[in-house]
């Protein structure tokens, strides 16, 4: 009897020790996970984590960064997808403004989201080092279908990094409508028309152009919308830029910076432009303070939403123009010129940002441009009607004739422009200066990114 209670005793206490040891195995290995998940780049769950929520129906987070100026139709898209994703659902960040260099602080900093909304101009593109930082989509359905060629700006070394979905921006004069039929004014066809135009109305006592000078970034268009002659007939403008062939001191910048200068010594934008807002051109050509403003097609959309399509078709119109020709010039920007996956190293994410991809240039493509309003730049779409009257009269200039901007397909960045411009503007730069300043900061980077003739 005494021996089967020491026995008893033996057991209980081998029990004990077996419980024991399970326990610091399964708390050993719960700090092994709980170090995993905080050692995790952006706070993403861990395999497991996922694998868990994958057994319970859950879907996959892909977090996605977007610029907080993303309108409501880009945001549906995205709702869309998560609706119909099987596997996937989007964790939507915007980026504040201002939205380059804000994204480009956390980029350097080593951050990652599984999906980045970001420009297909050029020198905005080459800072996020695609052909080290972000997976190849060159054999997605969207590269061959795309139109026009609105895909250069997103391939280096033959292989494309992001779609477009977005008709690109389209640069020109908008103009005042009641204040060209009051003056009985035709469409200038070149710079010089335009010129005469301008000292007609200044004559007459009309201030002729508004420039946004103190906000600086809108006056780039007042600059290179006059730059638009030379690149279109230039095959070779970008490769010979882009592998130091040639400086931006050339014809093409210098002519274009010459036609500003013109404008503001003939006195033509309004009084006191140097303090002149983007707010302050959009009040002047609701208020017919002004005729005309070099600007983006996008401002129709700005004043529609606020005042009205029906009060915006009545008093505004938009034509293309350059030095020699009725051309538009066009650029593809954020929010919506591309998106990009970047490299992870989760193969499950990055597939699921490809289907993504797939999803905005295929299934869900229709119904966002119907939304939008805007002609579809994949094959295979149908274009909605464009009820704006001002946006189907530039596309329908950009349709006969339209050259990208200067910056689209340059692959360095030559730094920020805004100072440089109001320093042409307040004329204490001149045009060889402005363009040498932006040349040696082109070259500056293009040595530091190891392009080739640098």
């Amino acid at each position: 009897m005494k021996g089967v209670k020491i026995m008893k005793k033996k057991l209980s206490f081998l029990l004990s020790l077996v419980i024991i040891m399970l326990m610091i195995t399964v708390f050993s290995l719960a700090g092994c996970k709980a170090t995993t998940t905080e050692t995790t780049a952006s706070g993403e769950t861990t395999a497991a984590a996922e694998t868990t929520a994958a057994a319970s129906g859950e879907k996959t987070t892909l977090t996605f960064w977007i610029n907080n100026t993303s309108g409501q139709d880009f945001l549906d898209l995205y709702d869309r997808f998560s609706a119909s994703s099987d596997e996937y659902k989007l964790d939507i960040i915007p980026i504040p403004q201002p939205f380059e260099e804000t994204l480009l602080t956390k980029w350097a900093a080593g951050e990652r989201p599984d999906i980045l909304d970001w420009h297909m101009i050029g020198h905005w593109f080459v800072q996020i080092n695609p052909e080290e930082n972000l997976v190849d989509l060159s054999d997605m359905d969207f590269v061959g279908k795309t139109m026009y060629d609105f895909l250069d700006g997103t391939t280096f070394n033959g292989k494309t990094y992001g779609p477009v979905i977005i008709y690109p921006n389209i640069c020109g004069i908008v103009y005042n409508k009641a204040i060209f039929e009051k003056y009985s004014l035709t469409i200038p066809k070149n710079f010089d028309e335009f010129f005469t135009l301008c000292d007609t109305l200044k004559k007459a006592g009309v201030t002729p152009l508004y420039a946004a000078v103190a906000d600086g970034w809108p006056i780039g268009i007042d600059v290179f919308n006059w730059y638009t002659s030379g690149i279109k007939k230039d095959p070779n403008f970008w490769n010979d830029i882009n592998t130091g062939k040639t400086t931006f001191v050339q014809p093409t910048f210098i002519d274009g910076l010459n036609a500003t200068v013109k404008l503001i010594d003939a006195d033509f934008y309004q009084d006191n432009y140097m303090t002149g807002t983007y707010e302050g051109m959009q009040n002047a050509l609701m208020n017919d303070e002004v005729a005309m403003a070099i600007h983006g097609d996008w401002i129709l959309h700005t004043l529609a939403d606020s005042n009205g399509e029906d009060v915006i078709n009545e008093k505004l119109g938009m034509f293309g123009l350059d030095l020699d020709s009725n051309t538009a010039c066009w650029f593809l920007g954020s929010p919506g010129a591309t998106y990009v996956v970047p490299k992870t190293g989760d193969s499950k994410k990055e597939a699921g940002a490809k289907e993504f991809i797939d999803f905005i240039t295929g299934e869900g493509y229709q119904e966002f441009i119907d939304a939008r309003g805007i002609p579809p730049v994949i094959e295979g779409f149908t274009s909605p009607v464009i009820t704006l009257t001002g946006q189907q009269e530039i596309y329908n200039y950009f349709d006969k004739s339209n050259s990208a901007i200067y910056e689209q397909n340059l692959q360095a960045s030559y730094g920020n422009t805004d100072k440089l411009l109001q320093g042409l503007f307040a004329k204490t730069i001149t045009p060889e200066e402005y363009a040498q300043q932006l040349y040696d900061q082109f070259v500056k980077n293009a040595k530091a990114q190891k392009l080739s003739g640098f």
